[in-house]
């Protein structure tokens, strides 16, 4: 339970209430704490107020029998490092350091059998810091001392209990161990930092001692202040402060915020709508003036937070003015006992101290449970996530040291410096050699020579329209800012007259090629990758301006439909494109190795990794490759300018670097660098023929190939034929493969295979039995054994955020903690579940099963002896093998809507395939049991660009009229009125959709006659009906304009507003309403969309309402195609059958009587953890009362004293006579299905029945 309550002090509170006052920071904390655990507390309280770099404690009292204290004894944002005698029987003694996250550190071996620990710290300057434990009473030989001493690298500190009495540093007596102590202290030339204070109470005697040292090498010691705490916490030795006061800084000092959510946008527009009249787009400053009114108007309406350094004090949530007062009162007690040393003065400060102790555990348990229950369903998944890092303990540490080739610094400005030259190295030229800069230059020179026929009114270098900028505001998010400081949603808030201004700076900023320089400049946020032994490298997070990438957002957006229409981009790159995922590329690989087993091959894969990708990419490969696609005009002028020599700071706290200069490379972090990134390495694909025995397979930079072959010299010649050819390209096009990081695997099921040595550049590659790709773990016989024990180990770690969060009495509640469940256990794996879950052999999954059934358990408050089947059924779940079958379906049926993803003809043509282990196997077969011969609508790319739709041809003005209040006649006036002003000269094709359960329908009517109708398959939602028939009125609409180009002006009306709405909106990607979209553009203006209210007697309507469900109920389905998301939905369905006939088969009929289908139950807000506890182990049955004879004698079941019939729930509940008059005055005759359904009163009544039993304790 410590641990628990430790681990939750790192929850968000803007309580300060939870902050023990502030004291001045220390470097180190000596401490002998009598005990690590019984001193937690009182230790997070001395951590949160000194904030010590290093800590030494002493009589730690670690049990090293238990094997784990290593795992469990630490502190959160410290690593630990313990020692205890091996020999010693019992747990006294024990030592430790714990070293603050963020700095480098190497522990340092002794050779001796005294209790010491040490490390070296890689501080402002080296120092080995030391803890030391001499027991008292034990005789130690002076050079046992001085060999220690001798080992440590010096400067030195070495803190500790010696035990050891001598007038000098302030004892009443001097001992025989003290004057060896002082011995030594001459002999080794060790500075003592003791100012005489007494750091010791005996409590059996009532006095105070000296006997904890401080000793430090003579040549830094002038540098500490040595300071004896004003109270025990708990201990019987007082913590000692030793603090460096040169060189220690406060370790953290905020930054300003803007406090968005305390905004006030009401005055944040009228502000702006002020200020916008001064301006003018003539003007040459017209983009900074602008940003002016945008921050001026910030700083008027949006508060933000003030730099603090109390924000790196540790918050403790069991922190109180109740523990406050009661510590303050121990402190009098303790200074009134040194000055008066009476029985009665000495009774008073113990009975202080226990209850000081008490109060503490008791405000921890308080804490500790409102924190738990404090996570339900309407926490946000951002709280949520902030809740579960708490409890985890996980948070990135602060970046506290820096240490490269250009030096050493532990101040915020020298560690940036270091880092901006360090980031700037990767992208500079110095690093490439003598023949890549050669490359590089030829390729800059071939760009001039490149000839181009300009596509005249490119549909590229168009001016954005309103729709594509609210488009690109509506997708981005996020509260960072650029060095503009004006965030995401100061844009997002700007007023309309407003948003249109910036949209016309961005025009005019294209149409003259000419862009603010303010947008090659960055603030780079270094965040430190996973350490050992405390050594950082870091992962730079670049922040741009928010306006730039809102511009991004835009351009991307063209270019990412340019290169797919297309088909530039090769497909098979999988990496951040539409449509395709990680699992989908690991299903094509380890598709393509079984069914090299089946044909009795072998297959090798070499997984490549690309140095530093992202940082060395060449501009001019970019701009040379865009210019052979025939991209040029204002959209390349602009993609030159971006990819232009950049500069960054480094922003560590709130202090900035001096300026770096990015030659190459993508920026990183920005919207259009990952896809200028795949432009950039797509020519690889060249080296590489379709009929190739070598395949190649990439997402965005991780790159395999691989092959299989029955002929393993043939394979190895062909493999090493491309490993040359790619070394080529890489070295001509600005990349470097890195020989140490690439691996070679070969998939082969023979115990003993020949196995070739592959090189690149030169260099020999290491061949492996294990590796992850993609996140998944593959070995060469595709067993996945590996993956699932890593699976299962990560997942075993995360249950234990359930456990912290669980209770019988307290916690939070079910669908919360399924809900975290889902998000932390279950997401780890689903995730390559179809991969490895359909190769593996299904007794490798059992381990998986257990965790898949134990964060249920916890979930429902079910015992560990409670049936699964039962367990499963309260959570409204199914068991992991239905699940894994379900995802393996919906990830084909994926596949299924893109022909152009690899994969797609192995799922189609499934029985061609001959390895049944095979996720195309598998998942075709599946999608055939479910979808029949229902086929499904491929994806769609628009062969206009979405960004010309012109929404004239998009007509809802009906809805600005006051329709509703209107008669139906009025309705009909106002409807032809329209369709005359759209056009005097017109007809009108009606369209509607009907669905009346499993019947669907649409049609497509004139006024009086019906055009087209069709049933469709019972999937299909209204929204799709409404969408197909506006679909197909189009296309019979350019049926008819192909036939005559002098038809009248064609008007498709339809009653579904939210279709129309979605053809308006550039972000909806439905298949249907790209196509809709694309027929208005190619029909360009010869046909209207125009929405019509339903139901108003309007003759055409009416009449497609009524064809419409006729066609619904037709005998049989005319249109056998559904789209992707119903294909999901029937995959769905179909699983919730076989789930419904577990729930009949398999379920314990017990549980039946109170629930009568495998649908979670619903439990009311107000039940509390216990109740529902109680309540949940009744429905199962499964209670300490019922169930606890088979722990003790399984063939003995426990009847009912009274009835002699077995004791069960339902008896106790219903049918035992001795019980009948309570039964009946609390609850009545209801039956156990009433009386066990959740609602809040029966629940009541239940409780109520079994506290007058005395039972509670027992279920």
């Amino acid at each position: 339970m410590d641990d628990q309550n430790s681990r939750s002090r790192d929850q968000p509170s803007s309580n300060n209430s939870n902050l023990p006052p502030a004291l001045p920071p220390c470097s180190f904390i000596q401490w002998n704490c009598h005990g690590f655990w019984p001193r937690k507390a009182e230790l997070d309280v001395l951590i949160s107020t000194k904030r010590p770099i290093g800590i030494c404690l002493q009589e730690t009292h670690l049990n090293i029998k238990a094997n784990n204290f290593r795992k469990i004894a630490n502190i959160n944002g410290y690593t630990a490092f313990h020692s205890n005698k091996s020999d010693n029987p019992t747990m006294s003694g024990g030592v430790s350091i714990f070293i603050q996250s963020g700095w480098k550190y190497e522990p340092v071996s002794l050779k001796t059998d005294l209790e010491v620990i040490a490390v070296k710290l890689h501080w402002h300057y080296l120092i080995t810091i030391v803890s030391i434990y001499l027991k008292p009473g034990i005789p130690i030989h002076e050079n046992k001392i001085k060999n220690v001493i001798r080992q440590i690298p010096s400067p030195y500190i070495i803190l500790g209990d010696f035990n050891a009495s001598n007038a000098i540093w302030g004892s009443n007596k001097t001992d025989p161990r003290g004057l060896l102590i002082e011995k030594i202290l001459l002999d080794e030339n060790c500075v003592l930092l003791n100012d005489g204070s007494h750091t010791n109470l005996s409590m059996a005697h009532g006095t105070f001692n000296a006997i904890d040292l401080s000793l430090i090498s003579p040549q830094i010691s002038s540098n500490f202040i040595w300071e004896v705490a004003d109270d025990l916490y708990g201990s019987d030795h007082f913590p000692i402060f030793i603090t460096d006061i040169d060189n220690y800084e406060n370790l953290y000092t905020g930054c300003k915020k803007w406090i968005e959510s305390s905004a006030d946008w009401d005055k944040y527009c009228n502000l702006i709508n002020a200020n916008l009249p001064d301006l003018s787009l003539t003007n040459d400053n017209i983009y900074k003036d602008f940003l002016s009114v945008i921050i001026n108007a910030a700083y008027q309406s949006i508060p933000f937070s003030k730099p603090s350094t109390a924000s790196g004090r540790r918050r403790v949530p069991w922190w109180n003015n109740e523990i406050k007062n009661l510590i303050n009162d121990r402190k009098k007690a303790l200074r009134l006992f040194k000055k008066h040393p009476t029985t009665e003065n000495k009774n008073r400060y113990l009975a202080l101290f226990s209850e000081v102790k008490e109060k503490i555990e008791a405000a921890k348990r308080e804490s500790w449970r409102l924190f738990t229950e404090s996570i339900d369903l309407h926490t946000s998944s951002k709280e949520m996530w902030n809740k579960i890092k708490a409890i985890q303990g996980s948070r990135s540490p602060p970046i506290r040291r820096v240490d490269n080739k250009w030096g050493v610094s532990t101040d915020p400005k020298g560690m940036s410096d270091l880092l901006v030259k360090q980031f700037c190295l990767s992208s500079s030229n110095e690093i490439l050699t003598e023949s890549e800069k050669v490359f590089k230059n030829n390729i800059t020179s071939s760009i001039n020579n490149i000839a181009l026929d300009p596509i005249p009114d490119s549909p590229l270098n168009l001016e954005f329209s309103v729709q594509e900028l609210m488009r690109a505001l509506n997708k981005s998010s996020g509260k960072s800012c650029g060095p503009n400081s004006i965030t995401y949603n100061m844009l997002k808030n700007l007023p309309r007259n407003g948003i249109e201004f910036l949209l016309n700076i961005y025009n005019q900023m294209w149409c003259e090629d000419n862009f603010p320089c303010e947008w090659l400049t960055a603030n780079i946020i270094p965040i430190p990758k996973p350490s050992v032994n405390g050594i950082s490298d870091f992962r730079p997070i670049a922040l741009s301006n928010c306006d730039l990438k809102i511009f991004e957002r835009m351009v991307n957006y063209r270019l990412i439909w340019f290169l797919e229409e297309n088909g530039l981009l090769n497909h098979n790159q999988f990496g951040f494109r539409s449509n395709r995922s990680t699992t989908q590329a690991i299903a094509k690989l380890t598709g393509d190795v079984l069914e090299a087993f089946e044909q009795t091959s072998h297959a090798t894969a070499i997984f490549l990794d690309l140095e530093k990708a992202y940082d060395r990419v060449w501009d001019a490969v970019i701009i040379k490759q865009l210019l052979e696609w025939g991209i040029d005009g204002h959209i390349l002028s602009f993609l030159k300018f971006y990819l232009n020599e950049r500069t960054v700071r480094v922003r560590i706290k709130d202090v900035l670097s001096s300026e770096g200069h990015m030659i190459n490379g993508v920026p990183q972090g920005g919207v259009l660098s990952v896809t200028l990134f795949l432009v950039a390495i797509n020519s690889i694909f060249n080296i590489f023929d379709p009929d190739d025995p070598v395949k190649i397979l990439l997402y965005a930079d991780d790159v395999v190939i691989y092959s299989g072959s029955a002929n393993i010299d043939d394979q190895y010649y062909e493999m090493q034929y491309k490993l040359n050819k790619m070394g080529e390209w890489a070295n001509k096009n600005g990349f470097r493969f890195s020989p140490k990081k690439t691996k070679v695997m070969h998939f082969c099921r023979k115990q003993n295979c020949h196995r070739y040595t592959y090189s690149i550049n030169g260099c020999q590659l290491e061949c492996v039995t294990k590796f992850k790709f993609l996140g998944v773990w593959l070995d060469p016989k595709l067993r996945f054994n590996h993956h699932i024990q890593e699976v299962k180990t990560a997942c075993s770690s995360r249950l234990n955020v359930l456990k912290c969060i669980s209770s019988k009495s307290w916690g939070s509640n079910r669908d919360t903690m399924i809900k975290i469940h889902e998000a932390t256990i279950l997401s780890k794996i689903y995730y390559g579940s179809e991969i490895y879950a359909t190769a593996a052999p299904k007794a490798l999954l059992n381990p998986l099963n257990s965790i898949y059934n134990a964060g249920y358990r916890l979930s429902v408050g079910a015992f560990r002896t409670s049936p699964v089947n039962s367990i499963l059924c309260e959570a409204g779940v199914q068991p992991l093998r239905q699940k894994l079958d379900l995802i393996v379906a919906k990830s084909a049926s994926r596949i299924l809507g893109n022909p152009e993803v690899p994969g797609y003809d192995d799922i189609l043509n499934y029985e061609n395939k001959k390895s049944s282990r095979s996720f195309y196997t598998i998942g075709g077969c599946l999608l055939r049991k479910i979808l029949g011969d229902i086929h499904i609508d491929h994806n769609y790319i628009e062969s206009h660009p979405p960004w010309i739709l012109d929404h004239n041809a998009i007509n809802t003005s009906i809805i600005q009229h006051n329709y509703k209040e209107m008669s139906n006649d009025e309705v009909v006036d106002l409807f032809n009125f329209v369709c005359n002003r759209i056009h005097p000269n017109h007809m009108i094709l009606y369209t509607d959709g009907s669905g009346q359960l499993n019947n669907k329908g649409y049609a497509i009517t004139s006024e009086s006659d019906l055009i087209s109708s069709h049933k469709c398959h019972e999937s299909l939602s209204v929204f799709d009906l409404e969408a197909s028939a506006i679909e197909k009125a189009f296309q019979f609409s350019r049926d008819l304009i192909s036939i005559d180009p002098n038809t009248v002006h064609i008007i498709v009306a339809s009653d579904s507003l939210s279709t129309i709405t979605a053809v308006q909106n550039l972000n909806n990607s439905s298949p249907i309403i790209k196509k809709i979209r694309d027929l208005i553009n190619e029909l360009n203006n010869k046909v209207t969309l125009l929405w019509v209210p339903g139901h108003r007697d309007i003759p055409g309507n009416t009449k497609a309402d009524i064809e419409a469900k006729t066609a619904a109920f037709l005998p049989n389905i005319t249109q056998k195609l559904i789209f992707q998301n119903n294909a999901i939905s029937l995959c769905k369905k179909y699983f919730s059958n076989i789930k419904g006939k577990w729930f009949e088969q398999e379920v314990p009929d017990n549980l039946k009587l109170v629930s009568s289908s495998p649908k979670r139950p619903v439990i009311p807000k107000n039940i509390p953890r216990k109740e529902f506890c109680i309540i949940s182990r009744l429905r199962i049955g499964h209670t300490r009362l019922t169930q606890s004879y088979k722990f003790i004698n399984p063939k003995k079941v426990p009847l009912c004293p009274s009835c002699k019939k077995p004791l069960t729930t339902t008896h106790i509940l219903i049918e035992c006579h001795r019980l009948e008059s309570q039964r009946k005055a609390i609850f009545g005759n209801k039956n156990i299905y009433k009386l066990l359904n959740f609602s809040e009163c029966d629940t009541r009544l239940v409780i109520k029945f079994i506290s007058e039993l005395d039972l509670i304790d027992e279920i």
